[in-house]
């Protein structure tokens, strides 16, 4: 039995982890995306405080807590880097657990996700922007790995591929495994990977966005719409959805030009990813292309 802190990273299966995987392991209690967790993120909640909140948990031995937000750098947070000291002072001997994905294949997911949620810039524009505000370091994944190894110890952090996760058919054996779980039955796998958007479904869905005035993201990027048709965001939803799915399910069709990354991006993150060699044993990364140079 442990303390096990699933932090994240957004986009790399935590939501199937979250719905399919940690809900049936055996005689853990779980704080999945609980809204207890929001303390933890919340400035105004003292040390004290999150003391007095968490008692009835910090002592339990079979314990597990999974929420991407305790690692994203998100408008009215404190940063993950004071977020792992939280969980420090609160779970001092826990076993973190991090999910980690190519970079490049990471940003076009998010991308996806900001089109999905009214977004109407071009990428090369949202990657752009991502640059300009310093939002790009947040994929620098050396840099809360360390903090987090300083914290809790190497051994006490347990770092994990989206790739393997999505390709190798042993993994969930091994993940198991490595964090000493048992499963009360066995989690849809068919569920575990969200399908891409098609190249020309996120553009037809990117130029309706310009005819609602509705974005899910609104801090950032910055909205820009032509004008306002009352229900075209639902409309785009249920509509762009089910186009991509006929396209890449039915169809089968895959994409021949993904989007491509700038070279300052590139370059960004081949720094840090050589860091992440020197500091882990995840040579793995090479086999996954992640950008080394």
């Amino acid at each position: 039995m442990a303390q096990i802190i699933h932090i994240g990273y957004p986009k790399t299966g935590t939501t199937w982890l979250q719905k399919e995987f940690f809900p049936r392991v055996n005689q853990y209690e779980k704080l999945i995306k609980s809204p207890i967790l929001k303390n933890i993120y919340n400035p105004d909640v003292s040390q004290q405080n999150l003391n007095k909140i968490f008692k009835p948990y910090t002592e339990k031995t079979n314990l597990i807590i999974s929420d991407e937000d305790l690692v994203t750098d998100k408008p009215n947070h404190p940063s993950p880097f004071i977020k792992a000291e939280r969980i420090k002072y609160l779970f001092p001997d826990a076993h973190i657990v991090l999910f980690i994905r190519n970079q490049n294949d990471i940003l076009v997911s998010a991308y996806d996700q900001y089109i999905k949620g009214g977004g109407t810039l071009h990428f090369k524009k949202y990657i752009a922007l991502l640059i300009e505000a310093g939002k790009i370091n947040h994929w620098q994944y050396h840099k809360i790995i360390q903090k987090y190894f300083s914290l809790f110890g190497k051994n006490n952090i347990k770092i994990f591929l989206f790739e393997d996760f999505k390709n190798n058919p042993h993994f969930l054996d091994e993940f198991t495994d490595k964090l000493h779980l048992t499963l009360l039955d066995s989690p849809n796998i068919a569920k575990k990977i969200n399908t891409r958007l098609s190249n020309s479904v996120r553009n037809l869905w990117r130029i309706s966005n310009h005819f609602t005035k509705h974005q899910l993201y609104s801090s950032f990027p910055p909205k820009n719409y032509f004008f306002h048709f009352p229900g075209l965001f639902t409309f785009n939803k249920i509509c762009f959805s089910t186009l991509n799915y006929f396209f890449k399910q039915i169809l089968k069709v895959e994409n021949t030009n993904d989007l491509n990354m700038a070279i300052e991006v590139n370059s960004i993150f081949a720094h840090s990813n050589k860091i992440l060699l020197d500091i882990t044993s995840l040579n793995i990364i090479t086999k996954y292309k992640y950008p080394l140079k």
